[in-house]
């Protein structure tokens, strides 16, 4: 999951969702590039995917931006406060996926 910058002068911004394997990609935009933006955008892709939600999204990896930094609000749930709608990791930064092996 990544976020794209908009028109220059504009706060808004895209969240980019790309499964890994298929390259499937869901695109929100978002009024702006903030923590409260990405996680009401996340809400939103619960509530309409609802049980399959967590089937989906297993996990999402995201980078290390300050958009991204309020872990627990990514991963709580809007159903059920206490349970995790899924799992975020971060990327190491400066390492490609090749590295990793």
């Amino acid at each position: 999951m990544d976020t794209a910058a908009g028109k220059q002068g504009s706060k808004s911004a895209l969240l980019v969702l790309t499964e890994r394997v298929s390259r499937f990609e869901i695109i929100i935009k978002l009024r702006d590039k903030t923590q409260k933006s990405i996680t009401a955008a996340l809400d939103k892709l619960e509530r309409e995917y609802k049980d399959k939600f967590s089937l989906i999204f297993k996990s999402i990896t995201v980078d290390n931006g300050v958009e991204f930094l309020d872990m627990e609000s990514l991963e709580k749930s809007v159903y059920n406060k206490l349970s995790k709608r899924t799992i975020i990791y971060y990327a190491h930064p400066y390492c490609s996926p090749r590295k990793w092996k």
